[in-house]
């Protein structure tokens, strides 16, 4: 029994030394100006039926050093609806993104693209969605 005490004792110690050797995590330093990274960057929904509306929420990150600024956004389709929950989003902060797809009528594979206008000085981000749509049964 003592053995079994002092071996785990030793492993305990030598946990805490080399935890305590390891440099401290470095964070990287922030972009210079805004920048946007968006997550994900691509949803799949899988099977749907039609007549719904699928909803995913995003998440919009300033990875930069300055705020950013959401403007225009964009879809390429009005079967697609995207709200951020906030415009404005300060250094090392986000906010989320609603994403509504309506797969209506539709039948087969769809994929719709959003389109992100910021003051980042890559302008515009993009981000995906897709479903596969089953059309209406044959009764």
């Amino acid at each position: 029994m003592k053995s079994i005490l002092g071996v785990l004792l030793a492993l305990t110690a030598i946990g805490v030394t080399v935890a305590a050797t390891r440099p401290a995590e470095q964070k990287a330093p922030p972009v210079p100006g805004a920048r946007m990274l968006v997550e994900p960057a691509e949803h799949d929904f899988g099977k749907a039926k039609q007549d719904l509306k699928l909803e995913k929420e995003f998440v919009i990150k300033n990875m930069g050093s300055e705020v950013l600024s959401i403007g225009r956004i964009s879809t390429s389709c009005g079967c697609t609806v995207a709200e951020p929950g906030a415009r404005e989003i300060k250094p090392g902060q986000s906010t989320t993104m609603k994403v509504t797809l309506e797969t209506r009528r539709y039948s087969g594979p769809i994929e719709r693209t959003i389109a992100i206008s910021s003051n980042d000085s890559r302008r515009v981000t993009t981000v995906k969605v897709k479903v596969l749509v089953e059309g209406a049964s044959q009764d």
